[in-house]
């Protein structure tokens, strides 16, 4: 089974490229995140309870940070591709804290949206 969540984020960032981009300046998105789980229905009839999910997306959240800031991006651009990595590894972490409470489930999919035509998605 598999259940999505939706964050609509705003952040700052800007890239260190080899060659002219405006991308190079500091620079703001609105940003959609998709966050979908997978994994068994517990004895609740859930695989996370959506409230649970909010709750770690919340403690994971950049929203109105600007992200080279952030310790995980030193040494690496922002981008959203990178995000959806970021994003990966601390929700890993927080779902294991979790899953004393009967939710096995695991990252399927993140999927970031720098704007509204434009994403990184990777699918696990």
């Amino acid at each position: 089974m598999r259940v999505c969540k939706i964050f609509d984020w705003c952040y700052g960032h800007y890239l260190e490229l080899p060659y002219e981009s405006k991308c190079s300046s500091q620079h703001g998105h609105n940003s959609r995140i998709e966050v979908e789980l997978e994994g068994p229905v517990n004895k609740s009839g859930m695989i996370i309870d959506f409230h649970q999910l909010k709750n770690i997306i919340n403690r994971v959240s950049f929203d109105h940070k600007n992200l080279n800031d952030l310790d995980y991006f030193k040494g690496k651009n922002p981008t959203a591709e990178n995000i959806v990595l970021y994003l990966k590894e601390k929700i890993d972490k927080e779902i294991y804290k979790i899953n004393k409470f009967g939710f096995k489930c695991k990252v399927r999919r993140i999927r970031v949206y720098e704007t509204d035509t434009s994403f990184a998605e990777e699918v696990w």
